[in-house]
């Protein structure tokens, strides 16, 4: 694994495999039904000075979030609903808010203590509403940095079943499993621990979900958060 400043997107594609310290699990508290919510969504997220980054959010349909921005920031959190607002706490003192158009938007804030980081906006994705299967996810699946210069490489493969067994060119091992979240939907529940990685071993949780680039479902992309270290990867179907 390792760790980059920022990350390319291409559409729903992660080009790039990334890890950040400053992420953290947390929960929002209770609310309406999060079903209005539910979706992978895309965006921007600008800040108060201006700069503007990419915006992928995946909402599953307990309300359980990632939230991953290209300047390596990767969240996990709950997001309650109430109305047509929503709410979704990464840690005590950093909240994610707004008002949510279902099917079609969110915009909101980011807030830190109280104070405003950035807004952002994000339109749904109809690929949110493709089925999901163990079968459509069990393959071989690699991530290879040469096509952007560096050598960083990962390979998993899952099962049948949805075991998950990879290794990359660094030495970590990694197991874990993809779980169906509800079939009628393209989201997927993720866990991988890490082994032999130095200070990076350890379980991540997270979200994962298909998109097709060059090819029919070719990409699994992967949000994992763990306790110091977080990862997210677009890897291509082999």
């Amino acid at each position: 694994m390792k760790k980059v400043a920022a990350l390319a997107l291409s559409s729903l594609l992660l080009a790039a495999c990334s890890e950040s310290e400053d992420g953290s699990v947390g929960s929002g508290g209770g609310g309406a039904t999060p079903v209005a919510v539910a979706g992978i969504w895309n965006g921007v997220v600008t800040e108060t000075d201006g700069s503007q980054f990419d915006l992928v959010v995946g909402i599953d349909r307990n309300g359980e979030t990632i939230w991953s921005v290209s300047d390596g920031e990767l969240s996990a959190c709950t997001t309650s609903v109430s109305g047509s607002t929503f709410t979704c706490s990464p840690s005590d003192d950093y909240e994610i808010s707004g008002t949510v158009d279902e099917g079609v938007s969110l915009t909101g804030t980011v807030s830190m203590n109280g104070s405003e980081l950035s807004t952002f906006t994000a339109a749904y994705n109809a690929v949110y509403d493709d089925e999901s299967s163990l079968n459509k996810v069990s393959d071989i699946w690699s991530y290879d940095d040469s096509v952007n210069g560096g050598s960083y490489i990962e390979t998993y493969t899952i099962d049948s079943e949805g075991g998950i067994f990879g290794s990359d060119s660094e030495g970590c091992s990694f197991e874990g499993a993809i779980e169906i979240i509800d079939e009628d939907y393209n989201m997927y529940d993720l866990t991988l621990t890490a082994s032999n990685c130095d200070d990076k071993d350890g379980t991540y949780i997270g979200k994962s979900f298909l998109s097709s680039e060059s090819g029919e479902d070719d990409t699994l992309n992967t949000y994992l958060v763990g306790e110091d270290f977080n990862k997210q990867s677009g890897l291509l179907r082999q």
